[in-house]
């Protein structure tokens, strides 16, 4: 699906769907104006760039349908830009492409990421094309703020089950969780590079203007891989945490074990001699009470065992 938003004499006008050759119209004129292309095949994707683009269709076509990292790549007349878009719940991403010229903005996208306030902000306020892409990573990075506060709202509850309960699923969802801020941190380093040819003027088709509003998203970049460091670090503890506390219940088993195993030695000890075929084992098991001898003699050492081990506070 394509929609288009172009801006003619102070008015804002909204289309969509449009077919393929009024998004080539469009961009052709002298308004300048907003392709947006949602949702679209990998057909109707590599049809829509060969009819707008047909020089660097394929190229376009596939940095869109790929995994890329963020990056900006120059052409003739317009730049080519990737950002990643992510899931607020899942913390997976996919990516927004944009292409910006002089007088026109295409945006290629899923529809995961959701523009209609930038939309309704055209729809009252008459701006260029290369202010479309400031509101546009704008969003983006709003997003990012809720991404790292449902992190960390999970790491608050991994850190508390590593003290009370540490299971090992509970070790493999905090590494997972570490891995995907690791590959948060990547992409954010990318695209605070992509941010700097933007706001330092390399880019022809950003004004002036418009490169204040593009610092205040590059200093949220930089807030952003402060906090995930941040988190990560958190993360770092937890992982930390689970495992000395893993250790200390195995400790506390061993402990138990060995006490056990100290209680029952010594009177197996006994049983064990008493238990051989001698007429006289220091008591004659003729004795009427040669049996109640030998069980309180086990009884006693018990009892002996477990007042030495109270009195060392290991019970």
């Amino acid at each position: 699906m394509i929609n288009a938003v172009y801006f003619r004499k102070k008015k804002t006008t909204y289309e969509g769907p449009i077919s393929e050759k009024r998004a080539l119209n469009l961009i052709k004129s002298k308004d300048h104006c907003w392709i947006d292309v949602v949702n679209s095949t990998k057909e109707e994707l590599s049809n829509i760039l060969e009819i707008i683009f047909p020089k660097y269709a394929s190229l376009i076509y596939e940095d869109c349908i790929e995994d890329s990292k963020p990056k900006l790549d120059f052409y003739d007349d317009f730049v080519f830009i990737i950002f990643k878009v992510y899931h607020k719940k899942t913390f997976e991403h996919s990516q927004v492409n944009i292409i910006l010229g002089k007088d026109f903005v295409v945006t290629i996208r899923k529809g995961e990421i959701d523009l209609s306030n930038v939309y309704k902000y055209f729809e009252k306020t008459q701006k260029t094309v290369d202010f479309v892409l400031y509101k546009i990573l704008a969003k983006v990075f709003d997003d990012y703020y809720v991404v790292l506060e449902n992190a960390e709202d999970k790491i608050d509850d991994y850190e508390e089950l590593a003290l009370k309960e540490p299971k090992p699923t509970l070790l493999k969802k905090m590494l997972n969780e570490k891995r995907k801020l690791l590959s948060f941190h990547r992409i954010l380093l990318h695209e605070r590079e992509v941010m700097t040819y933007l706001i330092r003027g390399d880019v022809k088709y950003v004004k002036k203007d418009t490169i204040i509003f593009l610092r205040d998203v590059y200093d949220d970049i930089i807030h952003l891989l402060d906090s995930e460091e941040t988190l990560r670090d958190v993360l770092s503890s937890s992982i930390d945490i689970y495992l000395s506390s893993v250790s200390n219940k195995m400790n506390e088993i061993m402990k138990t074990l060995t006490i056990l195993a100290s209680f029952i030695w010594l009177p197996t000890l006994i049983a064990g001699i008493y238990g051989m075929n001698f007429h006289n084992v220091l008591i004659d098991w003729s004795h009427p009470y040669a049996f109640y001898i030998v069980l309180g003699t086990m009884i006693f050492c018990v009892v002996i065992f477990y007042s030495y081990f109270k009195k060392k506070g290991w019970l």
